[in-house]
């Protein structure tokens, strides 16, 4: 990416000249084309489930009370408007259906964790990427005791959205433990394969 942004300038009663059109409008259009630079994040933090933004679409999200929180709803967007929100201290929880954020399922932001959303004009939804994904799978081996093994969603699934299956007739895994945010917990036979992966998500 190159140029330069010409710091705004604002016209008076005299006629623009060329270079004024050049450096202000061709040029920092230009400049826009190829940069999204955004201001330094204005903190926002939820109250009842609800947050507002500011005049900033680069947001650091805390929640109430300074405690890990759920957001249900954002309050001043419109058509069009893109967000980014940034979990802030705490974890934060953006919850589907609940408010007006159209998800797919509730999304986990991590401290430090950052998701991007679009207005539709009603709900926002999320620009699809990173820590999105809603499909994870893996090949195991049994060991006779728990197992504890990283999902790498960005939600709590539950046991039912977990699938089990023996790689043989005897390994018999089980959801020993249920899942939580970060691993699922599963006992099955020693030395004997089965597999996991999320369904119906």
């Amino acid at each position: 990416m190159s140029g330069t942004w010409t710091t705004e300038k604002t016209m008076g009663a005299e006629p623009g000249v060329s270079a004024d059109w050049n450096a202000y409008v061709r040029d920092n259009g230009n400049y826009l084309k190829t940069h999204i630079d955004l201001e330094a994040a204005v903190a926002i933090t939820i109250a009842a489930g609800i947050v507002t933004l500011g005049n900033s679409s680069n947001n650091k999200v805390a929640g109430e009370g300074a405690a890990d929180d759920d957001l249900d709803t954002i309050a001043g967007g419109a058509e069009g408007m893109v967000v980014f929100l940034w979990a802030d201290g705490n974890n934060i929880t953006l919850k589907h259906g609940t408010g007006n954020l159209d998800l797919g399922q509730d999304i986990l932001l991590l401290d430090g964790d950052v998701i991007a959303l679009m207005s539709d004009g009603t709900s926002f939804k999320p620009i699809d990427g990173g820590r999105l994904k809603k499909q994870a799978s893996g090949a195991e081996t049994g060991t006779g005791s728990e197992q504890t093994i990283a999902h790498g969603l960005p939600f709590t699934p539950t046991a039912a959205q977990i699938s089990l299956t023996s790689g043989s007739a005897t390994a018999n895994p089980y959801h020993s433990t249920p899942p939580d945010a970060t691993n699922i917990y599963v006992t099955a036979i020693t030395g004997q394969a089965w597999y996991w992966a999320t369904a119906g998500i």
